[in-house]
Protein backbone atom coordinates (compact mmCIF):
# COMPACT_ATOMS: atom_id res chain seq x y z
CA UNK A 1 0.00 0.00 0.00
CA UNK A 2 1.53 3.55 -0.55
CA UNK A 3 -1.04 4.69 2.40
CA UNK A 4 -3.30 2.33 4.90
CA UNK A 5 -5.81 3.26 7.30
CA UNK A 6 -6.92 0.06 8.99
CA UNK A 7 -9.31 1.96 10.82
CA UNK A 8 -11.23 4.93 9.10
CA UNK A 9 -10.07 8.15 8.61
CA UNK A 10 -9.13 10.99 5.89
CA UNK A 11 -6.25 10.91 3.54
CA UNK A 12 -5.70 14.19 1.55
CA UNK A 13 -3.67 14.53 -0.95
CA UNK A 14 -2.48 18.12 -2.22
CA UNK A 15 -1.78 19.10 -5.85
CA UNK A 16 1.88 18.15 -6.94
CA UNK A 17 1.85 15.23 -3.99
CA UNK A 18 1.79 11.72 -5.51
CA UNK A 19 0.71 8.42 -3.47
CA UNK A 20 1.41 4.93 -5.17
CA UNK A 21 1.67 1.71 -4.03
CA UNK A 22 2.60 -1.62 -6.21
CA UNK A 23 -0.90 -3.44 -5.94
CA UNK A 24 -3.23 -0.87 -4.02
CA UNK A 25 -2.30 3.51 -3.42
CA UNK A 26 -5.05 4.00 -0.50
CA UNK A 27 -6.48 1.70 1.16
CA UNK A 28 -9.14 2.51 3.80
CA UNK A 29 -10.25 -0.35 6.23
CA UNK A 30 -12.35 -1.01 9.12
CA UNK A 31 -14.72 2.88 9.75
CA UNK A 32 -15.62 5.15 6.99
CA UNK A 33 -13.06 6.55 4.90
CA UNK A 34 -12.69 10.47 2.99
CA UNK A 35 -9.74 10.50 0.32
CA UNK A 36 -9.46 14.18 -0.95
CA UNK A 37 -7.16 14.15 -3.90
CA UNK A 38 -5.53 17.32 -6.01
CA UNK A 39 -2.59 14.83 -6.75
CA UNK A 40 -1.73 11.75 -7.69
CA UNK A 41 -2.48 8.85 -6.63
CA UNK A 42 -1.68 5.18 -8.60
CA UNK A 43 -1.82 1.53 -7.66
CA UNK A 44 -0.91 -1.45 -9.71
CA UNK A 45 -4.97 -2.75 -9.16
CA UNK A 46 -6.94 -0.32 -7.02
CA UNK A 47 -5.88 3.52 -6.87
CA UNK A 48 -8.75 3.76 -4.19
CA UNK A 49 -10.12 0.91 -2.02
CA UNK A 50 -12.71 2.02 0.58
CA UNK A 51 -14.20 -0.22 2.95
CA UNK A 52 -18.04 -1.40 2.55
CA UNK A 53 -20.23 -0.67 4.65
CA UNK A 54 -19.38 2.90 5.84
CA UNK A 55 -20.57 5.85 4.17
CA UNK A 56 -17.11 6.75 2.63
CA UNK A 57 -16.50 9.53 0.60
CA UNK A 58 -13.98 10.63 -2.46
CA UNK A 59 -13.40 14.20 -3.33
CA UNK A 60 -11.84 14.72 -6.41
CA UNK A 61 -10.35 18.36 -7.28
CA UNK A 62 -9.83 19.49 -10.44
CA UNK A 63 -6.25 18.25 -12.09
CA UNK A 64 -6.18 15.04 -10.18
CA UNK A 65 -5.75 11.85 -11.45
CA UNK A 66 -5.79 8.12 -10.52
CA UNK A 67 -4.25 5.21 -12.31
CA UNK A 68 -6.18 1.94 -11.57
CA UNK A 69 -9.59 1.21 -10.09
CA UNK A 70 -11.26 3.76 -7.34
CA UNK A 71 -13.90 1.59 -5.80
CA UNK A 72 -16.01 3.48 -3.30
CA UNK A 73 -16.54 -0.10 -1.52
CA UNK A 74 -20.42 -0.19 -1.87
CA UNK A 75 -22.83 -0.89 -4.80
CA UNK A 76 -25.54 1.31 -5.70
CA UNK A 77 -28.05 0.59 -4.19
CA UNK A 78 -26.59 -1.53 -1.06
CA UNK A 79 -27.76 0.39 2.17
CA UNK A 80 -25.02 2.54 2.95
CA UNK A 81 -23.60 4.44 0.16
CA UNK A 82 -20.62 6.09 -0.89
CA UNK A 83 -20.07 9.69 -2.49
CA UNK A 84 -17.69 10.63 -5.66
CA UNK A 85 -17.41 14.41 -5.04
CA UNK A 86 -16.29 16.54 -8.14
CA UNK A 87 -15.03 19.47 -6.01
CA UNK A 88 -14.73 23.13 -7.01
CA UNK A 89 -10.87 25.09 -6.73
CA UNK A 90 -11.48 27.68 -9.46
CA UNK A 91 -10.85 25.57 -12.42
CA UNK A 92 -12.09 22.83 -14.57
CA UNK A 93 -11.33 19.52 -14.16
CA UNK A 94 -12.38 16.19 -16.38
CA UNK A 95 -13.46 12.92 -15.70
CA UNK A 96 -13.45 9.84 -17.39
CA UNK A 97 -14.37 6.60 -16.87
CA UNK A 98 -17.49 6.53 -14.28
CA UNK A 99 -19.26 3.45 -13.72
CA UNK A 100 -15.67 1.29 -14.78
CA UNK A 101 -12.85 3.05 -13.40
CA UNK A 102 -14.86 4.45 -10.57
CA UNK A 103 -17.20 2.13 -9.50
CA UNK A 104 -19.21 1.49 -6.10
CA UNK A 105 -20.76 4.95 -5.48
CA UNK A 106 -24.10 5.30 -4.82
CA UNK A 107 -24.05 9.35 -4.80
CA UNK A 108 -21.81 11.54 -7.42
CA UNK A 109 -22.35 14.80 -6.81
CA UNK A 110 -20.55 18.40 -8.21
CA UNK A 111 -20.29 20.93 -5.87
CA UNK A 112 -21.42 24.21 -6.44
CA UNK A 113 -19.35 26.20 -9.06
CA UNK A 114 -17.32 23.46 -9.55
CA UNK A 115 -16.77 23.59 -13.43
CA UNK A 116 -16.24 19.38 -14.58
CA UNK A 117 -16.47 17.28 -17.88
CA UNK A 118 -17.30 13.45 -18.49
CA UNK A 119 -14.71 12.62 -21.70
CA UNK A 120 -14.29 8.91 -22.88
CA UNK A 121 -16.89 6.31 -21.75
CA UNK A 122 -19.01 6.84 -18.77
CA UNK A 123 -22.22 4.83 -17.05
CA UNK A 124 -23.99 5.93 -14.26
CA UNK A 125 -25.63 2.63 -12.47
CA UNK A 126 -29.15 1.54 -12.20
CA UNK A 127 -30.06 3.22 -8.25
CA UNK A 128 -27.02 5.40 -8.77
CA UNK A 129 -27.51 9.78 -8.68
CA UNK A 130 -25.46 12.24 -10.16
CA UNK A 131 -26.34 15.78 -8.82
CA UNK A 132 -25.02 18.86 -10.74
CA UNK A 133 -24.56 22.08 -8.42
CA UNK A 134 -22.27 23.42 -10.63
CA UNK A 135 -21.16 22.82 -14.94
CA UNK A 136 -21.38 19.44 -15.91
CA UNK A 137 -20.55 19.26 -19.83
CA UNK A 138 -20.48 15.49 -21.54
CA UNK A 139 -17.97 15.52 -24.14
CA UNK A 140 -18.09 11.47 -24.17
CA UNK A 141 -20.37 9.02 -23.85
CA UNK A 142 -23.16 8.77 -20.70
CA UNK A 143 -24.85 5.97 -20.19
CA UNK A 144 -28.04 6.70 -17.83
CA UNK A 145 -29.14 3.79 -16.21
CA UNK A 146 -29.52 5.82 -12.83
CA UNK A 147 -30.87 9.57 -11.47
CA UNK A 148 -29.23 12.43 -13.12
CA UNK A 149 -30.32 15.54 -11.27
CA UNK A 150 -29.94 19.61 -11.21
CA UNK A 151 -29.72 20.79 -8.39
CA UNK A 152 -32.71 21.79 -6.17
CA UNK A 153 -32.74 25.45 -5.24
CA UNK A 154 -30.02 26.67 -6.59
CA UNK A 155 -29.25 30.14 -8.39
CA UNK A 156 -27.88 29.07 -11.76
CA UNK A 157 -29.12 29.91 -15.10
CA UNK A 158 -30.59 27.49 -18.39
CA UNK A 159 -31.32 28.48 -22.10
CA UNK A 160 -34.76 29.10 -20.95
CA UNK A 161 -33.75 31.36 -18.43
CA UNK A 162 -35.07 29.43 -15.05
CA UNK A 163 -33.30 29.54 -11.91
CA UNK A 164 -32.99 25.87 -11.28
CA UNK A 165 -29.19 24.31 -12.65
CA UNK A 166 -29.46 21.68 -15.33
CA UNK A 167 -28.86 18.58 -15.29
CA UNK A 168 -26.03 17.99 -17.99
CA UNK A 169 -24.82 19.84 -21.02
CA UNK A 170 -24.19 17.54 -24.02
CA UNK A 171 -21.02 19.13 -26.21
CA UNK A 172 -20.45 17.07 -28.52
CA UNK A 173 -21.02 14.19 -26.94
CA UNK A 174 -23.66 11.16 -26.66
CA UNK A 175 -26.32 10.44 -24.26
CA UNK A 176 -28.36 7.23 -23.94
CA UNK A 177 -30.97 7.16 -21.20
CA UNK A 178 -32.79 4.68 -20.02
CA UNK A 179 -32.55 6.29 -16.46
CA UNK A 180 -34.29 9.48 -15.04
CA UNK A 181 -33.25 13.16 -16.18
CA UNK A 182 -34.19 16.44 -14.45
CA UNK A 183 -33.63 19.97 -14.45
CA UNK A 184 -33.28 21.51 -10.89
CA UNK A 185 -36.08 23.21 -9.43
CA UNK A 186 -37.57 26.58 -11.89
CA UNK A 187 -34.86 24.81 -14.34
CA UNK A 188 -35.97 22.82 -17.18
CA UNK A 189 -35.78 18.90 -18.02
CA UNK A 190 -34.57 19.46 -21.66
CA UNK A 191 -33.86 22.44 -23.84
CA UNK A 192 -32.24 22.57 -26.95
CA UNK A 193 -28.80 20.67 -26.43
CA UNK A 194 -29.12 20.70 -22.73
CA UNK A 195 -30.56 18.14 -20.13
Amino acid sequence: YGVFLPDGGVVTNAAGGTITGSSVGVKIAGAAGTVINAGSISGGVYAVLLAPGYANRLVVDPGATFSGTVSGGNAPGATVSSTLELGSTGSAGTLAGLGSQFIDFGSIQVDAGAQWTLSGTNTLLAQSTLTNAGTLLLAGTLNNLGNLAGATGANGSNAVGGSGLDGLTVSGGALVNTGTLEGGIAGDGADSDTI
